[in-house]
């Protein structure tokens, strides 16, 4: 079964491009067939060549056929350029693709193809004129002329019948797949192949965009031997526009061929290999077609009838099997029958089926009881009961035939019959009265033709003898004990059917006698504990396995069963004493139970009265970690206001809850690790069973020491008040001496300083506030407070020296109220000793001070502003002195312009123009320019900059010779008169 008659194989490589769909089977024809094949191009010549990029929508072809063939099925084909256009015409009938390939060469050149079946078409118009239309790629061709790849075309493949020809087999296959200069081999293997005879064997191909000009290792083999079909398509050149039907080499860029293939294949082939190649030429294969002299049979199965006889599996089976192939089926071919799709039994044909013939045969049919008794039965010709056959068919997949409903029994049992379960009583002897009428209307429905008895077995449920007389008041023999339920028919009291259902009792579950139970309150003693319940489940079980065990606060839940204790391993009090119901549950039958109770009660416990204190030490010089400590400070904690307590200490949990091993002299206790935990336990002397512990730490802190610390000492500002800026942590790395995990702090009181209140910012530089000052320092231990050291430093603010005036330094102004200082040019007048040095120059005092924003470049300073003050520091290499200023101003005033006697406009770039020094941004000036003769010759100003020699006034622009000028300069000031000369112009 589900054997595919020809498996199509593609072991070509694709281009990394393609979206091709494999070549794959389409459709297979066995008898007296053949094919042909027609159709046209849409190309006015073969692409490529620098030819018009044009092309047809519409072309015709004729189809022609002799009388006594006839049409049995006809495949349109068409293809092109582009992305497609799937809806055309065949002769005036609009037409949609209803399959479409697609393939490329490229992501820029790509090609599509669409099929349609036109069997209907040719079969009412037959032989004569066809015309495609409407297939229109115009607007995408363009695209692909310059590659010559712009096409289109259509073809139509026919299978005909013809009565004369041998039992062949044709085979349809398509998909749309190329061969390249980049992918150029497509090879293709036909396997499942029944070759009986060679003579007309042939294969045929449509394909598309081949070119006759490209013949570049361009074939066709089968089984590794090349075709050919010369002269109209040579060995290298397969693919060039023809048509092997009527002979036109003409069918641009597409191809109609077929080639007889006789001596290529042989009698007894099971298998083809189909290879194309193409060394430059693109070509798309959308259809290939095989004709072979192949017989094979086509065997169908049909279920003509099924019988059944009461209360019987056995079914009674009439089939018909036929042959519609083209050879005869063999006798012995298998037959598998399958109830709900199970396999229930086989046969075997029992003769030769002829070619069109059939034969009916029977089977009895062996229905397993684990089949319904309503089923569909199937049966599969050429079906060993595994779902593979033995025999090569024509068509794999029409060997099952329709389902046939079958019922086997004309009275059956409507509903299953229920059991009944009771609870014994006390004797639990395991006997009770049972009423199981109520299984009668079970089994019985909605039937009316039928009679219901209750008997011992099931013997006598078959036979019909020795029927139950009193089944509303039957008391039972055995525990548990089947009956069986017999349903006859009226009319038939040889067609029945039975049923068994049992009667069981349940043995009643006991409880013994249960314990009650106590339990240590916690510290709270507030009478409430977490009990487990469970503690005696076994005593309660006490071997009975088929219960379940709940537990409930009343003795209605339990009885009723109703709220059950959710967790009773860790159940918490609500009274105490308190009393809790058992219930014992029989898995089989809810009702069947016991219930009893026990109780449970919380005793007071010894409780430690108060939190414990951890015992602290601060170490000795030493810092060993070792001291001396009175743990009895804690039994008054521990014992409170309770009496007729007993307190105890341990140095382990474990020793505390055993109450073993006490410390002996808890008054005098040495520690033996630091920290050190120690563990009280206080118990009820009365019965020393229900007590407390609690815990608390020794623990010996390292004690901090500061080292002996330096004082700071600073030189006051030029207020002279005795006041500064200090930073009280330049010696923190001194204070901790490697002690990090130590915390310090400043402090102004001594107070202060031990009780750590107070802490001085540090963030901030502080200011002192007495001039001296002791600064008390602090270090202490983070996890003890009272584990600290105390030492203190003195702060000093030094006097220092009036500021010196300087005499001021005045320059010329260069421009714009600037000029350039060497602010070190009265620096004698400081009669600084050996010991002293100028440490730098500054705009202010305070800047001065300390040591802030310093003239960068003090040799070659240019001045914002005139005047402007400067600050000199003078260092001393001594550090006890304290600094000195030195402070003087600098300012500017306008000197007399200098006026050069000649220039020289050449430009050399040396002296080009007349440079006047000391002016230009300094006055508001103007400069008259005359020649010999008192003419004048230029005017200028500021905005103007140096005359270049050439005048703007009475010459018009030319270059003056060279000679003699005057000048008059205006400088529109009180501090100078007019300046006037003369200047020797050098040409």
């Amino acid at each position: 079964m589900n054997k595919n008659y020809f498996l199509l194989l593609v072991i070509a490589t694709l281009s990394l491009y393609v979206n091709a769909q494999e070549i794959s089977p389409l459709v297979t024809f066995n008898g007296n067939f053949d094919y042909k094949a027609f159709g046209n191009t849409m190309n006015l010549q073969e692409n490529g060549g620098g030819g018009a990029c044009d092309i047809l929508a519409e072309s015709a072809a004729t189809f022609e056929l002799e009388d006594d063939q006839f049409v049995q099925a006809a495949y349109l084909y068409w293809a092109g350029t582009g992305t497609g256009d799937f809806d055309v015409a065949l002769n005036g009938i609009p037409i949609t693709a209803s399959r479409t390939f697609e393939d490329s060469i490229d992501e820029n050149r790509v090609f599509f193809a669409a099929f349609y079946d036109v069997t209907e078409i040719l079969q009412n118009q037959g032989p004569g004129d066809y015309t495609l239309s409407e297939l229109d790629v115009s607007d995408q061709i363009p695209a692909y002329c310059p590659s010559g790849t712009n096409f289109a075309g259509w073809a139509i493949t026919v299978i005909f019948r013809d009565f004369d020809l041998p039992l062949n087999q044709v085979n349809v296959f398509d998909g749309l797949q190329s061969v390249s200069s980049t992918v150029n081999t497509l090879e293709i293997e036909l396997e499942n192949l029944n070759v009986i005879d060679n003579e007309d064997a042939k294969i045929g191909f449509i394909a598309w965009e081949g070119d006759a000009g490209l013949a570049v290792n361009e074939t066709l083999s089968i089984n590794g031997n090349l075709l050919s079909n010369a002269p109209l398509n040579p060995e290298n050149n397969q693919f060039n526009g023809t048509n092997s039907f009527t002979g036109a080499n003409d069918l641009y860029n597409m191809d109609i061929d077929f080639y007889d293939i006789e001596d290529n294949i042989n009698i007894g082939d099971m298998s083809a290999t189909i290879q194309l190649t193409s060394g430059q030429d693109f070509v798309m294969i959308n259809n290939i077609i095989t004709v072979l002299n192949s017989t094979l049979p086509d065997a169908l199965i049909a279920l003509d009838n099924a019988t059944v006889e009461c209360q019987a599996r056995d079914v009674f089976v009439t089939y018909t099997v036929s042959n519609e192939g083209t050879e005869a089926l063999p006798a012995n071919t298998p037959i598998a029958f399958y109830a709900n799709e199970i396999l229930v039994g086989n046969a075997t044909t029992t003769a030769v089926i002829g070619i069109g013939e059939n034969l009916t045969g029977t089977a009895t049919i062996v229905i397993p009881t684990s089949i319904p008794d309503e089923f569909d039965l199937i049966a599969v010709v050429d079906d060993t009961g595994n779902g593979t056959g033995i025999v090569n068919e024509t068509n794999e997949d029409n060997n099952e035939s329709e389902p046939l409903e079958v019922n086997f029994n004309s009275v059956f049992i409507a509903a299953p019959p229920q059991d009944f379960i009771v609870c014994d009583d006390a004797s639990n002897d395991g006997v009770e009265i049972f009423d199981f009428t109520s299984n009668a209307t079970l089994a019985i429905g909605d039937q009316t033709n039928v009679t219901l008895t209750y008997h011992f077995t099931q013997e006598d449920a078959d036979n019909g003898v020795n029927p139950i007389n009193n089944p509303e008041a039957f008391e039972n023999s055995e525990n548990p004990q089947d009956i069986f339920i017999r349903l006859e028919l009226y009319a038939d009291t040889s067609c029945f059917a039975s049923v068994p259902f049992m009667l069981e009792v349940i043995p009643l579950p006991i409880i013994e006698a249960l314990d009650n139970t106590e339990v240590c309150d916690d510290e709270s003693n507030d009478g409430v504990a977490i009990f487990d319940l469970t503690f005696q489940n076994e005593t309660i079980l006490n071997g009975q396995s088929e219960v379940i065990i709940t537990f409930h606060l009343s003795e209605e839940d339990a009885l009723s069963g109703e709220n059950p204790i959710a967790d009773p391993e860790t159940y918490e009090n609500i009274a105490s004493p308190q009393i809790i119901y058992v219930r014992l549950t029989s898995r089989r039958l809810e009702g069947c139970i016991a219930v009893s109770s026990f109780t449970i009660e919380v005793d007071d416990i010894a409780v430690v009265q108060n939190s414990l204190e951890d015992l602290i030490r601060c170490d000795g010089l030493e810092n060993d970690g070792v001291d001396t400590f009175d743990l009895s400070i804690n039994e008054a904690l521990a014992t409170g206001n309770q009496t007729d307590v007993v307190v105890t200490f341990h140095i382990s949990q474990e020793d505390a809850n055993a109450g073993i091993d006490a410390v002996l002299n808890p008054s005098d206790f040495t520690n033996t690790s630091n920290p050190q935990t120690i563990f009280l336990r206080i118990v009820q002397d009365e019965d020393n069973v229900c007590f407390s512990t609690d815990s608390f730490l020794l623990k010996i802190f390292e004690q901090p020491i500061i080292p002996v610390l330096n004082n700071q000492r600073v030189c006051d500002d030029i207020s002279n008040d005795g006041v500064s800026q200090f930073d009280l942590t330049l010696q923190e790395s001194e204070v901790l001496n490697n002690q990090e995990e130590f915390v310090i702090s400043y402090h102004l009181l001594t107070n202060e300083a031990l009780t750590g209140d107070n802490p001085i910012n540090t963030d901030e530089i502080y200011t002192n506030i007495t001039n001296p000052q002791e600064i008390f320092v602090r270090l202490e231990n983070p996890l003890d407070r009272d584990c600290f050291d105390v030492k203190s430093f003195m702060l000093f603010v030094d006097a220092t020296a009036p500021t010196i005036t300087l005499p001021d330094i005045v320059q010329c102004n260069e421009g714009f109220e600037r000029s350039i200082f060497d602010l070190s040019e009265n620096i004698d007048d400081l009669n600084l000793d050996a010991q002293e040095f100028v440490e730098g120059y500054y705009f202010n005092a305070l800047d001065a001070l300390n040591q802030e924003n310093p003239i960068e470049n003090p040799f070659n300073y240019t001045n914002t502003t005139s005047p402007e003050t400067v600050f000199i520091r003078i260092d001393d290499d001594n550090p006890d002195t304290c600094y000195r200023l030195a402070k003087f101003d600098i300012s500017i005033e306008n000197c007399p312009p200098f006026v050069p006697d000649g220039f020289s406009p050449n430009n050399d770039g040396v002296n080009d123009t007349f440079e006047i020094t000391g002016i230009q941004n300094v006055f508001d000036y103007r400069l008259f320019i005359y020649s010999r003769l008192g003419n004048l010759i230029f005017e200028g100003s500021m905005d103007d900059g140096f005359w270049d020699g050439t005048p703007n006034k009475g010459f018009g622009g030319s270059e003056l010779p060279t000679g003699t000028y005057f000048y008059v300069l205006k400088l529109y000031t009180d501090d100078y008169d007019d300046i006037t000369g003369w200047v020797y112009l050098n040409r």
